[in-house]
């Protein structure tokens, strides 16, 4: 029950964290999660359970329950009630906005039964324009919606801290995004069908290589595959790679390493080194290099 009492200060608090428990503190829940061992060895994110909604309380009525002792029943009520009236905000339903047969129109926010959120804009009972989801777990996607699903520019921050910021196309990543992963590598790149397909990998190292993705024969993940090329902390030196793994012991020339980028549709440059200072500024400017080359090979190819 505690898990539908409010946080104080909640939008202050969410600064101090990121991923699941900022975006669940951000939406005025209090985050109710499962995290042990298995997690922490594994390297998991926690995993986040449903808010307590009104619905829950009808069900499964503590105070009719059996206790083992019965003197106790007046103090479950009284903090069953209390849970109860927190709770009110996760009613389920639509609120807002209707056109004239009383369908989701204009702005407005529906509470799905699994706890699930949406509030954004409406066109005759579907999200579109612009919107935000936030799902139980604790993802979160902020950005443009078509005829009920994602589809445009977006950032969805995941739940283990992870954020993506690109362009969705029918519920899928598609074309440039720029993913940020939890562990301090980032990559920068294109996405076909919600899969890597080709970019720039940037490791928390300061390293960066360049390469190609692939289906894995699973249909559930992209591989590496093909040339590529990887750079130390510095662009000073430049190794081969074949399907993402080192192509023989010998370096290759920083230009032969930017033939290799070229070769993939990318700039035909060593990637800018992300020092902390200016990085947001980098990424910026070579965003817009990758995003025209993406254009110009699009069209090759059309």
């Amino acid at each position: 029950m505690a898990a539908a009492v409010p946080v104080p200060d909640a939008q202050q608090r969410a600064l101090c964290y990121r991923g699941g428990l900022r975006a669940g503190l951000e939406a005025g829940r209090r985050p109710h999660t499962i995290f042990g061992t298995k997690e922490m060895e594994e390297a998991r994110p926690p995993i986040f359970l449903p808010p307590m909604v009104n619905a829950t309380y009808e069900r499964y009525a503590p105070a009719k329950g059996d206790l083992t002792s019965e003197a106790d029943r007046t103090v479950v009520r009284m903090l069953t009630e209390t849970a109860r009236e927190c709770a009110s905000q996760f009613k389920t339903g639509y609120f807002g906005d209707v056109d004239t047969d009383g369908e989701p129109h204009g702005f407005g926010r529906m509470i799905f039964d699994d706890g699930g959120v949406y509030e954004g804009e409406w066109v005759h009972g579907l999200e579109h324009g612009r919107g935000t989801y936030l799902w139980t777990w604790g993802d979160k996607y902020d950005g443009e919606w078509c005829n009920g699903k994602k589809e445009g520019a977006c950032i969805h921050t995941y739940a283990d801290g992870g954020r993506f910021e690109g362009e969705m196309l029918n519920d899928v990543r598609e074309g440039y995004g720029h993913f940020q992963y939890h562990f301090g590598d980032s990559y920068d790149g294109f996405y076909s069908n919600d899969l890597k397909d080709y970019g720039i990998w940037f490791f928390k190292s300061g390293e960066a290589k360049v390469c190609r993705f692939e289906l894995h024969e699973s249909g559930s993940r992209s591989v590496e595959k093909g040339h590529g090329a990887k750079w130390n902390a510095d662009r000073s030196q430049a190794w081969p790679l074949l399907d993402g793994q080192p192509d023989g012991e010998e370096e290759i020339s920083l230009e032969d390493a930017a033939d290799r980028a070229s070769e993939l549709g990318l700039p035909a440059e060593a990637p800018p080194i992300l020092a902390e200072e200016g990085r947001i500024h980098i990424m910026k400017s070579f965003s817009a290099k990758l995003s025209s080359s993406y254009r110009t090979s699009y069209r090759e190819t059309d």
